[in-house]
């Protein structure tokens, strides 16, 4: 069996979609995301692909850096209208629930690495 990229990304985006409802957060559902907002999830899910031995750090450098060239900056409370996120800080300086989900986010992508195409 075998699976594309953008087949692994919604699997890794359903799964942190669980988490985050588990945790209280909201999370988009991938059907409800706008076309820019997917092609960044698989842009993000791409380049772990071929990074191999990324740090949940630097995965975490890419996806700010991600969504500050899309217009997002700091907010206390995330906010699609006003493109504010409360994780668009420094990896050390984000509660430990958020650093899980880059962790997570990695060790999905290198689990499904073996049957992506």
């Amino acid at each position: 069996m075998t699976i594309s990229k953008d087949q692994a990304a919604r699997i890794i985006h359903a799964a942190l979609e669980y988490l985050n409802m588990f945790q209280g957060n909201e999370y988009p559902l991938w059907d409800e995301m706008s076309v820019s907002e997917r092609e960044m999830f698989v842009e993000g899910v791409n380049w772990i692909f071929t990074t191999p031995g990324i740090t949940p750090e630097e995965a975490h450098v890419f996806w700010q850096q991600s969504k500050e060239a899309a217009g997002w900056t700091y907010g206390p409370i995330k906010n699609y209208a006003t493109k504010q996120h409360p994780s668009i800080r420094p990896f050390a300086q984000l509660p430990v629930d958020e650093q899980v989900k880059d962790t997570l986010f990695i060790e999905m992508v290198r689990a499904l690495s073996p049957i992506v195409r």
